[in-house]
């Protein structure tokens, strides 16, 4: 269930973000999206990158991961400049209050959601 975060990678490439990195959570997903490979698929990404790369980043979240984005949601929301959520991440984010403070204090911050 990729459609969703690729769909949003899409998006943000029309709306004119230079650099949009999708992370695909799932293991099984393909490493290139063949209509828009200047998608930067990366999978485990989130997990290696540092903060700097993430502050001039346009990262889409949610990846049809389920729970899964759980676990990404609070370095992304702490510190990348654009964010893009799909479902699976605003559903995680509705669940959990942690979540829902940080991405709160995007705003304030300077540090634009979707």
């Amino acid at each position: 269930m990729t459609g969703a975060a690729l769909l949003a990678g899409r998006a943000a490439l029309a709306a004119g973000a230079g650099r949009v990195f999708v992370e695909l959570l799932d293991p099984l997903a393909p490493p290139l999206d063949a209509s828009r490979p200047e998608l930067m698929l990366r999978a485990g990404w989130s997990h290696r990158v540092d903060r700097e790369a993430l502050s001039r980043s346009t990262v889409v979240c949610g990846c049809g991961g389920g729970d899964a984005v759980r676990a990404v949601l609070p370095t992304l929301l702490g510190h990348c400049s654009r964010l893009l959520l799909d479902a699976d991440a605003l559903n995680a984010i509705a669940s959990d209050e942690s979540l829902r403070q940080q991405l709160a204090a995007r705003a304030p911050a300077g540090r634009p959601r979707c």
